[in-house]
């Protein structure tokens, strides 16, 4: 509606919005819905106060604003702030307004358990779309993680990428920075999020790597003899602001399993980084290429998106196609429910 995503529309029909709920099924809850998605100038004001009075939150705090996408004008039509607001209110702001209602139901780390199977379901789910099993042996294939060691207790990571002398070793992680470390930057804060959420995960990775190369684990149709270079990645379900400094902090904590040998250099990846990372190998580039090409020069303390858009040249907007017919696919059927017949 707001058009904000389409940069073929003109600026002056962008964003400002006379939202069309009053004719829809839900009529009788338009009120209710202007107080989740949109605020007056006045509810915007009150929720900075509310978050403190200090320059680091002026600076830098935006929940108010993914909270509530729209700035509500006084003849009644929607302001759309910046497109990352909207965005940010389905995508990660689905999940947070979830973690509230479920801790008002004391129900909190069940969800965090469901949104863990979730969110590594929904990368195998991308990884398959683009290397399905039919494809040629060796030539990309995605395989869901392995039952191995005695009885099966031990699992292997949660996604291998078959390239036949190259196999990629990936781990999903949904835990998230908070919004306070994202906001203040504390060290002290910092140090547990980090063991949490990608520490930890690197430690976890390096077990069934190493198990997988010594033949102890093994991925369907891959011989581990003929494996020259596993490539370990992280794929974390929050951004993350790559910088040299943390760079630093991963290669002193990086596990012996994951120097040398026949491992590559580990790759961490946010969400975002894995879709365009994956659209980029559907589109016809080798994938062990690619990591080596961006984790062997200069961007490899950076972020995958910008090595990609910055040196490569790749247009930022290239997706998958099941995200698009995804994304399609809720389109219509959010029509067909608010605005049936």
């Amino acid at each position: 509606m707001t058009n904000v995503l389409d940069e073929d529309a003109p600026v002056d029909t962008r964003s400002l919005i006379r939202h069309p709920f009053g004719e829809s099924v839900l009529a009788d809850r338009v009120e209710r819905i202007e107080e989740i998605l949109s605020a007056s100038r006045a509810d915007y004001a009150e929720a900075f106060s509310e978050l403190g009075e200090g320059s680091d939150a002026i600076a830098w705090e935006r929940r108010p604003f993914l909270q509530h996408p729209f700035l509500r004008c006084e003849d009644g039509a929607w302001l759309l702030l910046f497109p990352r607001a909207a965005e940010s209110w389905l995508g990660e702001g689905l999940h947070f307004r979830s973690l509230d209602a479920a801790a008002v139901k004391e129900e909190t780390r069940r969800y965090n358990n469901f949104f863990g199977h979730l969110f590594e379901r929904y990368c195998f789910d991308l990884a398959v779309s683009a290397y399905p099993l039919d494809r040629v042996l060796g030539s990309g294939r995605a395989h869901p993680e392995q039952a191995y060691g005695r009885r099966g207790g031990l699992r292997t990571f949660d996604i291998a990428l078959d390239f036949g002398p190259d196999l990629i070793a990936i781990e999903t992680v949904a835990a998230r920075l908070t919004a306070e470390m994202q906001v203040f930057g504390r060290p002290e804060i910092l140090a547990p999020q980090l063991e949490k959420m990608l520490f930890k995960k690197i430690r976890q990775l390096a077990k069934p790597v190493s198990a997988v190369l010594a033949g102890q684990a093994s991925i369907p149709d891959v011989d581990a003899a003929q494996i020259e270079r596993a490539w370990p990645v992280v794929v974390t379900a929050g951004s993350m602001l790559v910088t040299e400094l943390l760079w630093d902090r991963i290669d002193e904590q990086l596990p012996a399993q994951l120097r040398g040998g026949r491992v590559e250099k580990l790759a961490v990846l946010d969400i975002d980084d894995f879709e365009f990372f994956l659209a980029i190998g559907a589109s016809g580039v080798f994938l062990p290429d690619l990591l080596r090409h961006w984790l062997g020069g200069a961007y490899r303390t950076l972020d995958f998106t910008r090595f990609a858009t910055q040196e490569l040249g790749i247009d930022p907007a290239l997706r998958l196609p099941i995200i698009e017919q995804r994304w399609e696919a809720l389109g219509e059927r959010t029509r067909e429910v608010l605005f049936p017949g």
